[in-house]
């Protein structure tokens, strides 16, 4: 198999598996050609969610492709070897806590979601339905 790191440069720098190749994951769709086709693609980043979005850009350029789930955080935890470029052990950098503005942006998001939730119940409300409610309620445009 070939593993595909779609982390940043500053990411991929402080350490990440022996072996893998660095394509960030804005580049990954355009250099799908530089992939072997016949052997099956690991993507991974820092906890999956950027290598989700590039496993499925790959499958969708016909290379059988997944995700690594849990991205470097889990390959790290597990205490599997992560390196730099001059084969020196690496370190995985954290990543960077979320800003008070996106904490506020997804306490709300979720209390939003919750309210619709509570609300419809089990019925599948239209959208038209769902931002009436969430302007009533003061939660939408």
């Amino acid at each position: 198999m070939q593993v595909v790191d779609v982390r940043t440069a500053h990411e991929w720098d402080a350490g990440h598996i022996a072996g893998a190749r660095h394509i960030p994951e804005d580049d990954v769709a355009a250099r799908a050609g530089e992939l072997d086709a016949g052997r099956a693609v690991v993507t991974v980043c820092h906890t999956g969610t950027r290598s989700a979005t590039a496993a499925a850009d790959l499958a969708d350029a016909g290379l059988a492709a997944e995700s690594l789930e849990g991205g470097m955080e889990a390959w790290a935890a597990a205490g599997l070897a992560v390196v730099t470029d001059g084969g020196r052990p690496g370190a995985v950098v954290p990543a960077p806590p979320a800003s008070e503005e996106h904490q506020r942006f997804a306490a709300d998001f979720m209390a939003a979601a919750l309210a619709v939730q509570e609300h419809f119940g089990d019925r599948e409300p239209s959208e038209e339905e769902v931002l009436d409610f969430l302007r009533r309620r003061g939660g939408a445009p």
